[in-house]
């Protein structure tokens, strides 16, 4: 019996992309409000002071309710606050607020290797 070195190959593939497609999404979800204005920091950091959340904690954002009240807190305090003084700041903020990403990272079945003849 031979192994079909094409069918292992592509799987050991998939797992080495599954695995750097979770390591960038980590590292895009701790980082997703670097593009953040300096001007709506201060609010960044208190919206999830409010909702006792860390910026960086994604999944406490993300839990049912809390992203929309802290997107909510995060405009309150911004449109309140003199800080983001032209217009291009202010809607940077609020595109940077509203790109949380919400998305869960799962890997679902792969596609099994079979072991079998090689195809002549």
């Amino acid at each position: 019996m031979k192994l079909n070195i094409t069918h292992i190959v592509s799987t050991a593939c998939l797992f080495i992309a599954s695995t750097n497609a979770l390591a960038l999404e980590e590292r895009s979800q701790r980082e997703w409000w670097s593009e953040m204005p300096e001007c709506g920091l201060k609010c960044l950091f208190k919206a999830a002071e409010r909702l006792n959340c860390d910026v960086g904690d994604v999944k406490c954002l993300c839990e049912l309710g809390t992203l929309r009240r802290f997107q909510l807190v995060f405009e309150e305090c911004l449109s309140s606050s003199a800080s983001c003084l032209t217009r291009s700041d202010y809607t940077k903020a609020l595109k940077v607020i509203y790109s949380v990403p919400c998305v869960v990272a799962t890997i679902g079945p792969v596609p099994t290797a079979t072991i079998g003849p090689v195809p002549l």
